[in-house]
């Protein structure tokens, strides 16, 4: 049930990864939350963020949190696959839950974790937390009042060497079943961005490619990466639009990149910066309000103040909720199963 104004929503966090670089830190620095609780899987992890960050209780069971602390917000930061049991625990538990994404592994999970929120109806939201970047978020208005006209073509390009260097040691990163690779790490931030801002995706042909094939694990022995270092995928949007998104983490190149070009104008997100143009070959800048700092705490902390109010019971587009995160991982799934079956085209019916 929606928590009323009047004092800080307290928040229990799993996961001592990002959860402890990015979600304490942001959860500390917003007005409306309270951090009271961190679990890991190791009680040795746990200890450490919460005596660097003066939180008073910790564990290695996040289900002991959820019965012996005062919580209204679990905030969930561990591996994908670990994300349907927390949340239905959680949802049957009565606290709201903010989920990193990727959301699930497959659709079915998704929806189950959906209907838990849903019956008990708790607040709900995945951490898209890029949609605070003041270039999308003007990109998003100016699109929404008209300025590029009819939609033609979309384009979101990510180039990273995050995963380049073959010495790299394996992790949960590196593994499908846990729902690792770029996919659902990166690509998932953009799927989210254009079915936001462009609308439905109603067919795809994608590619899932894995490159650097094995890595050395922790006892020394190579093993083998079953997670994808690139990903790409041909859209077609329900406006009539077409689409291509294309993610590498085996890139020397260093490149983030949306664009829509329609029928009266384009937008440009090129590094951040956008731009905009009414004829060929003339962008010029536009001038957004930036954020006060930089990183992915800012981001974190803004899009905290949105979420506040979801989890106090109002409404903000701002916020991916549920609903939204299943409308991501059907893309992701359909990507999936197209590179699977040699890339065909696959329809979608999103939710």
């Amino acid at each position: 049930m929606p928590t009323p104004p009047g004092r800080p929503l307290r928040v229990g966090v799993i996961g001592t990864g990002f959860g402890a670089t990015v979600h304490v830190p942001a959860f500390k620095a917003a007005d409306d939350f309270e951090v009271v609780a961190v679990v890991s899987r190791r009680l040795e992890n746990a200890e450490r963020v919460a005596s660097a960050a003066g939180i008073g209780w910790f564990s290695d069971n996040y289900r002991a949190m959820l019965h012996e602390v005062d919580l209204d917000v679990v905030s969930v930061a561990v591996p994908g696959g670990a994300h349907h049991e927390i949340v239905l625990a959680a949802a049957a538990a009565g606290r709201h839950v903010l989920c990193e994404k990727p959301f699930a592994t497959s659709v079915a999970e998704g929806r189950e974790m959906l209907a838990a929120v849903q019956q008990a109806g708790v607040g709900h939201a995945i951490n898209h937390e890029f949609r605070m970047l003041p270039a999308r978020q003007a990109f998003r208005g100016m699109l929404g009042e008209g300025f590029v006209g009819d939609p033609f073509d979309v384009r979101a390009l990510l180039d990273m060497g995050m995963l380049l260097n073959p010495n790299r040691g394996w992790t949960w990163w590196s593994d499908r079943a846990q729902y690792g690779g770029m996919l659902q790490a990166m690509s998932s931030h953009l799927i989210d961005f254009l079915l936001w801002t462009c609308g439905d995706i109603t067919s795809l042909s994608g590619r899932v490619d894995t490159f650097i094939r094995a890595r050395k694990s922790d006892d020394g022995t190579q093993r083998e990466v079953t997670s994808d270092d690139q990903n790409a995928a041909l859209l077609r949007f329900a406006s009539g639009a077409t689409g291509l998104l294309h993610v590498s983490g085996v890139s020397r190149a260093q490149r983030s990149l949306v664009e829509i070009h329609g029928s009266l104008g384009s937008l440009s997100i090129d590094g951040n910066k956008l731009q905009s143009a009414r004829e060929p070959g003339k962008f010029e800048p536009v001038e957004v309000t930036p954020l006060a700092g930089e990183g992915p705490v800012v981001l974190m902390t803004a899009y905290l103040a949105h979420v506040a109010r979801v989890f106090r019971g109002g409404a903000d587009d701002n916020v991916a909720t549920f609903e939204q995160g299943l409308r991501v991982q059907t893309v992701m799934d359909a990507i999936h199963q197209s590179s699977s079956e040699g890339g065909v085209r696959v329809d979608l019916i999103l939710p």
